[in-house]
């Protein structure tokens, strides 16, 4: 059927006059349709109505035929498609294919580019993690130290390389070294402040680049590993930090989620708590941090405030639900070359 193009004065005034009956838009399309067998549709009848004052017709007015409800269809549609597109997720699913026991080290807070930062114990670690058969690693958040005009004022002046560079030795090290034993990418507040700024999102940047979920602030790993899966919740932070209780958060996050590992980091301190809560075997971590100290460190606690560089790490079993936990990822990884070499019953 053709599609209806001019008004008439006779398909005017039957407009009006459906309209006097108090018809529908969709309702005097459809009868105009069967009355002059032209195809006439709503957002024409809409049209029509708007742009007919008494004796004037406007023949472009725009502020009419469109209505809040198409527009609230369109935004929800426009929605979806952003949601679908939206890299971030804050659960997986994981299957790592192995009979023997595994390793995962949870490493954060790294600071690339500060001026005390361990930049050498870094990328000592980093080579020996990606040697190291059998053993995986989850990335905390905070791989820059980041800071710029609109973060913490004056941080900037303690930074040996710009933003820029940073990304660039963080990139490096994820390409050479983490990416093909990463489980999960997660974003830290210090990675947060130039997508404040610009909306440039380098962490979805790199996990993109490595092929890696990009895990947000943090989530739920489900990690799938023989006959057992592992709840591993990981996080940059979490509500009911403490000085005085300092696995508080690990307490609160395990109430909600009973994870088997709850793995926290952004303090700077180390630190590997095991224990039986809920009927269960769980592991509760906080990962420390690659910057010795900073400024701010020296004004709020002073000389004793030094950041841990050890990188803590646990192993996991795949036929017995079975969690060894390691504040230091060096010793772990000794244990786990002697599991992986057909000796575990002998360790067992």
């Amino acid at each position: 059927m053709e599609l209806h193009q001019k008004w008439t004065d006779g398909e005017h005034k039957t407009l009006l006059e459906l309209k006097e009956k108090g018809k529908t838009s969709q309702e005097i399309a459809n009868e105009l349709t069967n009355k002059y067998n032209l195809l006439f549709t709503a957002p024409a009848v809409r049209g029509r109505l708007g742009r007919v004052k008494n004796k004037i017709e406007y023949a472009d007015r725009k502020n009419v035929g469109n209505t809040i409800e198409e527009y609230i269809e369109h935004l929800i549609k426009h929605q979806e498609e952003l949601q679908r597109f939206d890299d971030r997720q804050t659960s997986v699913t994981l299957d790592i294919k192995d009979d023997k026991p595994i390793g995962i080290v949870f490493t954060g807070d790294w600071h690339v580019g500060g001026l005390y930062t361990a930049h050498k114990d870094m990328l000592e670690d980093f080579k020996v993690m990606s040697e190291t058969d059998g053993l995986y690693n989850i990335t905390m958040g905070d791989y820059a130290d980041n800071y710029n005009s609109g973060s913490h004022k004056g941080g900037m002046f303690e930074q040996i390389e710009n933003p820029d560079v940073q990304k660039d030795l963080i990139e490096y090290m994820f390409k050479n070294f983490l990416g093909e034993s990463n489980l999960a990418v997660l974003k830290g507040n210090h990675d947060q402040w130039e997508v404040r700024e610009t909306s440039e999102d380098f962490v979805k940047h790199l996990a993109r680049l490595i092929e890696s979920p990009y895990l947000w602030y943090g989530g739920e790993i489900n990690l799938r590993l023989g006959n057992q899966v592992y709840k591993i919740i990981a996080r940059h932070t979490y509500l009911g930090n403490s000085a005085l209780n300092t696995t508080n958060s690990q307490r609160r996050l395990f109430d909600e989620t009973q994870g088997d590992v709850i793995a926290l980091g952004h303090l700077h301190y180390n630190e590997v708590y095991s224990k039986s809560k809920a009927g269960k075997d769980t592991v509760w971590i906080r990962t420390g941090t690659y910057k010795r100290t900073d400024d701010y460190t020296q004004w709020v606690i002073g000389g004793s405030g030094k950041g841990d560089i050890r990188q803590p790490m646990v192993i996991l079993f795949p036929k017995e639900k079975k969690i060894l936990d390691f504040r230091d990822m060096y010793d772990g990884i000794k244990y786990l070359r002697l599991l992986r070499e057909h000796k575990e019953s002998a360790l067992a």
